[in-house]
């Protein structure tokens, strides 16, 4: 039962034409891997319309052995109707968690400078939904706003909506290491970041809490310049364990937006062995993070 609201703002819907029709599916020595692409598609929003350009959107994510929770991880191209490229970098999950065709995944957009700029400090969520042979995803960006109590408008049309529907995971806060090196590497391919600031830490919620494993943490962040702006995507890996002994790996991208006064925004997957946690495998959640001086904080809420 979902016990707050997450602030968005609609940026478009995106349809997915015949996304099931060409599938490749297979069970390997790694697991079962599911390969999918939709024939084109097209985005249409209040201030973005364009198209998925055919050949260049797949999703090479991996499902469970009865296809009942699958991790998307996708590519996806667009062009706007006024010639401009976005390339997107999708995750998510679907699960019983969201009942069946129904989806949940978080967007990185990269895009040149000019009128859809804007779109490399967002990052974005989307609902997802089958229909037919399609598949539709209401794509909202986090604005950064606090999550409030405040009555749901799930009633409203997706394009007016402005909060989501979410359930309180945890809190966690990293243990910072004073001195720690953090290098930076600009290459002519862009800008990368690399912190050893992290030194563990805790987290705890109603339904879990244990630690995070010093040594454990991958964040590779992506920097670069946007005009006079710093941007910065990151893509992180971290290992948590419960007090309680069991292992949980939590994968997330995030962005540090320019407009966001110093708040952080990502948006997470979790896998859990089988056992009192594994429910965290069917859920797409969201954090908004913040510099605390002697590490960073993150509250983390599971999307409905």
């Amino acid at each position: 039962m979902a016990d707050t609201n997450i602030s968005v703002r609609h940026l478009f819907t995106m349809r997915l034409n015949r996304l099931h029709g060409d599938s490749h599916d297979f069970m390997g020595p790694f697991g079962r891997r599911i390969f999918e692409r939709p024939r084109g598609g097209s985005i249409e929003g209040a201030e973005i319309q364009g198209q998925v350009l055919d050949l260049l959107a797949t999703d090479y994510g991996n499902a469970s052995s009865d296809g009942t929770l699958r991790q998307i991880d996708a590519n996806i191209v667009a062009q706007t109707h006024d010639g401009v490229i976005i390339y997107m970098k999708v995750r998510g999950r679907a699960s019983f968690a969201y009942g069946p065709g129904q989806s949940r995944i978080c967007l990185l957009f990269t895009v040149a400078e000019g009128p859809y700029e804007d779109l490399n400090n967002i990052p974005a969520v989307g609902i997802g939904r089958d229909e037919g042979e399609d598949t539709v995803y209401e794509i909202y960006a986090l604005t950064g706003k606090p999550e409030s109590d405040v009555a749901s408008d799930a009633s409203l049309p997706p394009s007016a909506r402005t909060t989501l529907p979410a359930t309180y995971l945890f809190t966690r806060k990293s243990d910072h290491t004073p001195g720690s090196t953090r290098h930076t590497i600009q290459g002519p391919l862009g800008g990368r970041y690399m912190t050893l600031a992290e030194a563990g830490g805790k987290f705890k919620g109603p339904r879990l809490e244990g630690t995070f494993l010093s040594g454990y943490s991958w964040s590779p962040h992506y920097t670069g310049m946007l005009g006079d702006k710093e941007i910065m995507h990151y893509d992180v890996k971290t290992l948590l364990q419960t007090d309680d002994g069991v292992p949980i790996l939590m994968s997330y991208l995030g962005t540090k937006p320019a407009a966001y006064d110093g708040t952080y925004m990502t948006a997470t997957v979790f896998e859990v062995p089988e056992g009192p946690y594994d429910w965290l495998n069917q859920v797409q959640a969201v954090g908004a993070g913040r510099w605390m001086g002697d590490g960073a904080q993150y509250t983390v809420f599971a999307l409905a």
